[in-house]
C-alpha cells in the first residue's frame, strides 16, 4: 500500500472497520470449526480469542497507527501518574455501575416473551489458565480496541468530522462492534467513557488505564462470586443507583462537551460521510435477528 493522504485518512479508518465487521463471523465460524471443543479446554479458548482479537482489532490498529496518533499534551510524570490511577479507579467504579445498567437491561429483555441466550464465561481451573484469562479477556483486548478505536480511528475521523461527530462516531462504533444486545448498555458505556478520558487527558494511556482495569474488574466480577452484588439487589436499589450514575456522567460529560467546542465544522466529505452512516447501519442490523428473537418473532 502507499502512502496514505491525510484526506484519506477517515475513509482508510472506515473501511477497515467494515472489513473487521464483516470478517467477525467467518473468522469466529473457521476457529469454531477448527476447535470444536476448545470451550472444553480453557487454555485453547483464551488462545483462540488473543488471536481474533489480534486479528480484528490490532491488525488494523497497526495500519493506522503508522498516520494517526490520539490527540496529546505533553504530560509531567507525575500528572501521568495521576491520571493512571484515577483512569484505574474510573474503571473499576465504571465495573459496578454498569454492571447496574446491566443487569437492569437483562431484566426488561427477560420480560420480552422470546428468550436471549447470554454468552457463558470460560472459567480458568489453574493458575496458568488464569494468567491466560486475563491476557485474552482484560490485556489484549484494551491494547487493541484502544491503539484502534481511540488510537487511530478517532483521530482519523478528525479529518472529515467535527470533534463532536467523531466523538459519537467513535462511541457508536466500538459499542457496535461488539455484536451483542445483552452487552450493548455496557459497551456503549466502556466505549463513552474510554473516549471522554481520551478527549479529557489527550493522552491514549488513559483509555488504555480505564478499559484495562474494567476489563479486569469484570473477569474478577466472573470468577468470585461475592462481588456480584446487583444479582442480590433489589429493582429499586437498581433504578436509583443507575440514575445516579447516569446523573454523575452527565455532569462530567458537560465538560467533555467543553472540550469538543470551538472546531469548525470540516468540509463535508460525502464519500466519507456515507461510508460512516453505511457502516453504522449494517453493524446495527446485525443487532435484528437477536432482537427479533427477543420479541418472539
Amino acid at each position: 500500500m502507499g502512502r496514505v493522504l491525510i484526506r484519506d485518512k477517515a475513509r482508510l479508518a472506515l473501511l477497515l472497520l467494515l472489513l473487521a465487521a464483516l470478517a467477525q463471523q467467518p473468522l469466529n465460524a473457521l476457529t469454531h470449526s477448527l476447535l470444536p471443543d476448545m470451550e472444553q479446554r480453557p487454555a485453547l479458548y483464551y488462545a483462540a480469542v488473543i488471536v481474533e482479537e489480534l486479528l480484528l482489532y490490532g491488525l488494523p490498529a497497526a495500519l493506522l497507527l503508522r498516520r494517526a496518533r490520539p490527540p496529546r499534551r505533553e504530560l509531567l510524570p507525575a500528572q501521568k501518574r495521576r491520571m493512571v490511577v484515577v483512569c484505574v479507579l474510573v474503571g473499576i467504579a465504571a465495573q459496578y455501575l454498569l454492571q447496574a445498567l446491566s443487569w437492569l437491561w437483562v431484566s426488561l429483555l427477560a420480560l420480552l416473551p422470546g428468550h436471549i441466550a447470554q454468552s457463558a464465561v470460560v472459567m480458568p481451573r489453574s493458575i496458568p489458565e488464569g494468567l491466560l484469562a486475563f491476557g485474552a479477556l482484560a490485556l489484549t483486548p484494551a491494547l487493541a480496541e484502544e491503539a484502534l478505536f481511540r488510537g487511530g480511528v478517532f483521530p482519523c475521523l478528525l479529518k472529515d468530522f467535527s470533534r463532536r461527530e467523531a466523538f459519537v462516531l467513535t462511541v457508536s462504533l466500538f459499542a457496535l462492534m461488539h455484536g451483542s444486545l445483552v452487552g450493548l448498555p455496557a459497551h456503549f458505556g466502556v466505549s463513552l467513557l474510554a473516549t471522554a478520558l481520551l478527549v479529557s487527558y489527550g493522552h491514549l494511556g488513559a483509555a488504555i488505564s480505564f478499559h484495562l482495569a474494567y476489563n479486569s474488574m469484570t473477569l474478577l466480577y466472573s470468577l468470585i462470586p461475592a462481588l456480584r452484588i446487583w444479582e442480590r439487589t433489589s429493582w429499586g436499589v437498581l433504578i436509583v443507583s443507575s440514575l445516579t450514575a447516569v446523573a454523575a456522567l452527565a455532569f462530567w460529560l458537560t465538560r467533555v462537551h467543553e472540550r469538543l467546542q470551538g472546531d469548525r465544522p470540516a468540509e463535508a466529505n460525502r464519500t466519507v460521510h456515507g461510508l460512516a452512516l453505511a457502516l453504522t447501519l449494517l453493524l446495527a442490523a446485525a443487532y435484528v435477528p437477536e432482537l427479533l428473537t427477543a420479541l418472539g418473532v
